[in-house]
């Protein structure tokens, strides 16, 4: 595996993606303090870790400009994005992870350039998504609910979220350079080994 690590990790280089990455945990971990802390803070501080996943989510979406496949990939990372926002509840913690890890793996399936990049935008984009539904949901409905009482464990949700689909890409990425070079040895031994 460690022969393998330098390529997977050469899939977080370029500026919008190393900032991405790096403000989506920052504002994971912003989150997770706004809902440890309550109120009267966690409104203005939920606010701030919202805006850098927001700009995350935007650095996330640059860096998979320019490769291969884009209207597939797009496709499906909605789609994915749309379902983990009707199906996950943002204080499930094991569905969060569940679902992400599923999520990160199938697009790294689906998107073999830059894998990586598109694992962990399903997860940058899940914050816009949930908005939309909420924004939605009060528009149809006139009012929305807000949780007053989160679980003890829903201030980990958000970075299991980033966490869960990036090691559900990466697990494909890994897969897929075994199994590739595997595969090549195997073609190019000679006959009767």
């Amino acid at each position: 595996m460690s022969k393998m690590m330098p390529g997977m990790i050469g899939q977080l280089r370029g500026p919008q993606m190393k900032i991405g990455a790096a403000l989506l945990v920052v504002a994971a971990i912003i989150v997770g303090v706004a809902i440890t802390v309550g109120d009267p803070w966690s409104r203005p501080i939920n606010g701030v870790g919202g805006l850098c996943w927001l700009v995350a989510a935007g650095l996330l979406a640059l860096s998979v400009r320019g490769g291969e496949r884009q209207a597939i990939g797009w496709l499906a990372t909605v789609g994915m994005v749309v379902v983990l926002v009707i199906a996950i509840r943002p204080s499930n913690l094991v569905a969060a992870i569940l679902g992400f890890s599923v999520a990160g793996a199938l697009i790294a399936v689906i998107m073999r350039d830059r894998p990586i990049r598109w694992a962990l935008l399903v997860a940058a984009m899940w914050l816009p998504a949930h908005l939309a539904l909420a924004v939605g949901r009060v528009a149809l409905h006139g009012g929305g609910t807000v949780r007053t009482e989160p679980p003890p464990t829903a201030a980990l949700v958000p970075m299991a979220m980033i966490l869960a689909a990036g090691a559900g890409g990466l697990v494909i990425v890994w897969l897929r350079r075994r199994f590739v070079r595997g595969r090549a040895a195997n073609l190019y031994a000679a006959p009767g080994r």
